[in-house]
């Protein structure tokens, strides 16, 4: 199944099944299961996002960066963590909270992504544009650029794996 956009309430299930157990109102919550061997579950968490956007009314600005940050941090999941064979589906978990959307990815790789920060970039080595053997230069700048655009960034380790979550600030007129 890929995005499905769960409204109704349903039971919780456990964290290694691989979904979020639902602890929030149903209607401020919305979830989706990315089969990550579809043509594009990317595209799929993108247009779920953009589907949960309109569904909150929230603004031109504010949908762009949400859609930004889920495309991220989902990216980041299906390229760089390990995933076991049986396990093939990635939850992503938008949930509006007030003047904020907190956007949850969880994969089963216990590794933690390497933060802003933590390691140097010398862009002076470029003498024009990059080409083709210069593309880990320009690369690894993603989380940076959620951390800019988010209020709060963290990785939390789960048993089976991890919870990348990220809280997008809404500042938009709704």
């Amino acid at each position: 199944m890929t995005a499905v956009l769960d409204r109704a309430p349903v039971l919780p299930i456990p964290a290694a099944a691989g979904a979020f157990p639902r602890d929030a109102a149903f209607d401020t919550v919305r979830e989706a299961r990315l089969d990550r061997h579809t043509a594009a579950p990317l595209a799929d968490a993108r247009a779920f996002a953009v589907a949960c956007a309109w569904d909150w009314h929230l603004s031109e600005s504010d949908r762009t960066t949400l859609v930004l940050v889920v495309d991220e941090l989902v990216g980041n999941a299906l390229k760089h963590a390990v995933w076991p064979t049986e396990l093939q589906v990635l939850p992503l978990r938008l949930t509006r909270l007030g003047r904020q959307v907190v956007v949850e990815v969880r994969d089963f790789d216990l590794r933690l992504p390497r933060w802003p920060g933590s390691q140097v970039w010398d862009l002076s080595v470029i003498d024009g544009p990059a080409g083709p053997d210069d593309a880990e230069l320009v690369r690894g700048h993603g989380l940076g650029i959620v951390s800019a655009l988010a209020d709060d960034l963290c990785a939390l380790p789960e048993p089976g794996g991890k919870v990348v979550r990220a809280s997008v600030p809404l500042r938009g007129v709704q």
